[in-house]
């Protein structure tokens, strides 16, 4: 039920909008794109940090965390889902 607008750089759903940074919405692309199937912390760092990314790892959940929380002020029922010990997976909440 919610679609990511590119060029808005959005979550937007009926007549509601959550604007994402440049990197949540890299990181929002990612788990789009492969909706429904698991995405590890190491491809999500790699996709949307870069491969030479030499920061924290749990910065992919505090991002993820971002997306929650906007995909709930737009009353979203799709859902970004943490995999416990792999990674994250976007589905129907």
């Amino acid at each position: 039920d919610v679609l990511l607008d590119d060029r808005r750089r959005a979550f937007v759903r009926g007549g509601r909008e959550a604007g994402l940074t440049a990197r949540e919405f890299a990181l929002a692309r990612a788990l789009f794109e492969r909706a429904g199937d698991v995405c590890t912390r190491t491809e999500l760092l790699t996709s949307v940090w870069g491969p030479n990314f030499d920061g924290e790892p749990n910065v992919v959940d505090v991002y993820a965390g971002y997306l929650r929380r906007k995909l709930a002020d737009i009353e979203a029922t799709t859902a970004i889902r943490t995999v416990r010990g792999i990674g994250f997976r976007l589905e129907p909440a």
